[in-house]
Order: structure tokens, then sequence, then C-alpha cells
């Protein structure tokens, strides 16, 4: 990342980040980050961990949930989190 990419923004910048074009521009300049969640008979707590992953506002992640056969809802709750695939 240009160590001065915070200096240079202009207050109309800030407007545009989060935007699918800025979004767009920003996937090509920033690493792809891998984040792993293990789960197991986590249902209590599976849907947040997820939803926090998925409001955050770095652009370009990939999310892995490993899940070790769990005996509880855990494996439905992920599969029914919004924005999992």
């Amino acid at each position: 990342m240009n160590s001065n990419y915070f200096e240079d923004l202009q207050p109309s910048d800030i407007k545009q980040i989060g935007t699918d074009l800025d979004k767009s521009n920003r996937i090509k300049n920033d690493p792809l980050v891998s984040i792993v969640v293990p789960s197991y008979n986590h249902a209590d707590y599976i849907e947040q961990c997820l939803e926090s992953i998925l409001h955050q506002d770095y652009p370009n992640f990939e999310l892995i949930v490993i899940d070790d056969g769990s005996s509880d809802a855990s494996p439905e709750k992920t599969w029914l989190c919004p924005g999992i695939e």
C-alpha cells in the first residue's frame, strides 16, 4: 500500500470509499486476505462472528469456515448466513 494513501485523500474522495467503483479499484491494489474461522459446536456464536467479518470494510478477502463435525446447529447457521456461498 502506498504510504501516502490516506494523506492524499480529499473530503470528496472519502464519500466515494465503499462505492462499487472505488471498491473495485481498491481490490486491484489490496492483497487478498484469507480469514479462517474454525467452528465446533458454536451455534450460539457463529452467526455473530460471520456477520462481523462480512461487515468489515476491507474489500479483498475470502472467508473460510471449517466445521469439525459439529453436533449442534453450527453448520446450518453458517450456510444460512447472508453472504456465505
